[in-house]
């Protein structure tokens, strides 16, 4: 016959094991996730890299109105991450939004999700883009929400490197 008190504490040995060992495997799938599964990715990632900044120009010469985009991304195998920039002068509206960007690569072609950095602004916007010229220009759609007619929008937009000044 086993004393109370023993199986009482073996009790409490086998709740702290199995929460030491839940801790352990929690920690192990997170370095395995934010570390290790990256890094082995990037390794044998043999596609395009397109990491830098972009720039780009959109012009309305009708409407008097000037669109300039300005993209940091980094890139870790297939998954890109980064801001953007849009800072448009018109007429009627003038407005410098950053977007926090997240996205990917697939089969040439580059789709960026793209979400305020300031969480007042609610104009969200998507971007495909086809990863043209040698891998030196991105070519291809935003489509956004146009906070000022409340509907979905969409301007074709070409990107390319910037190129550094020596």
């Amino acid at each position: 016959r086993v004393p109370m008190d023993s199986l009482f504490s073996q009790g409490i040995i086998g709740i702290a094991t199995g929460i030491v060992t839940s801790a352990i495997l929690l920690l192990i799938k997170t370095l395995w996730d934010k570390n290790l599964y990256p890094f082995l990715q990037e390794l044998k990632y043999q596609g395009v890299k397109i990491d830098g900044k972009w720039v780009g120009k959109l012009i309305d010469p009708s409407n008097n109105e000037r669109s300039d985009f300005k993209l940091f991304v980094t890139q870790s195998a297939l998954n890109l991450s980064g801001h953007f920039n849009l800072k448009h002068t018109g007429q009627n509206n003038s407005f410098d939004v950053d977007f926090i960007a997240q996205g990917k690569i697939w089969e040439g072609y580059m789709i960026l999700n793209l979400t305020p950095m300031d969480r007042r602004i609610t104009s969200y916007a998507t971007s495909l883009m086809k990863i043209g010229g040698g891998g030196g220009a991105l070519l291809g759609r935003l489509t956004y929400r146009n906070v000022n007619n409340e509907q979905v929008d969409s301007v074709i937009v070409s990107l390319s490197r910037e190129q550094k000044v020596a």
